[in-house]
């Protein structure tokens, strides 16, 4: 079982189904001396839990020694941009007052059993004032640029790609943030890495 501030939780039935998530489930064993066996298993716990701790409940009692590694799970976000040209897609331009700015984004999992990030958790924020990426994301094409896609990240997996914002022409500093949500409410650790465009 498993204590959260001192409330005790029994594993659930959806560890037996561990299989689908590519984690093997920790089975009902007889351990001779020196023997070992590992897996996984599943518990519900209060949404947004910062500490849990882990009891074996042995009968007969038994001395029981514990040995809790923190597992690092976060999303790295690496992006730079720049400013483009008003005309660079011929068919429309920047309001008045703003300008387009292309964003290279990279964005990878580690320790997550999956990630799903899509373009609308990308915006882009200018002196406290969020801003949502442009249509014209979807005609990356036409400058030779490959459109932010969405796509199911797994432990290890990353995703590169571009989107455009209009952003105001006398912006002289901007952030990319990654605004996930979730109707499981996962709330993502979240790493930032953003480099200067050379030239």
């Amino acid at each position: 079982m498993v204590d959260v501030n001192n409330v005790k939780y029994a594993e659930t039935t959806e560890s037996y189904g561990l299989d689908r998530m590519g984690k093997r489930h920790i089975d009902d064993v007889h351990l001779g001396d020196g023997e070992r066996i590992s897996g996984y298993m599943l518990f519900q716990i209060p949404v947004n839990s910062t500490e849990f701790e882990l009891i074996f409940d042995s009968y007969p009692h038994m001395d029981i020694r514990y040995n809790n590694t923190a597992v690092e799970r976060y999303v790295q976000v690496d992006y730079s941009g720049e400013v483009i040209a008003n005309d660079s897609f011929s068919y429309t331009e920047p309001d008045i007052g703003k300008e387009y700015l292309l964003v290279s984004i990279t964005i990878a999992n580690h320790g997550y059993d999956y990630v799903i990030p899509s373009k609308d958790n990308f915006e882009v924020v200018v002196k406290n004032v969020k801003y949502a990426f442009e249509n014209v994301s979807y005609n990356l094409n036409i400058i030779g640029k490959p459109h932010f896609q969405i796509a199911e990240l797994g432990d290890g997996g990353q995703i590169s790609g571009y989107l455009v914002y209009q952003i105001p022409a006398d912006a002289t500093d901007w952030a990319l943030i990654f605004d996930n949500y979730t109707a499981k409410e996962i709330q993502y650790n979240v790493r930032y890495n953003k480099t200067a465009v050379e030239g």
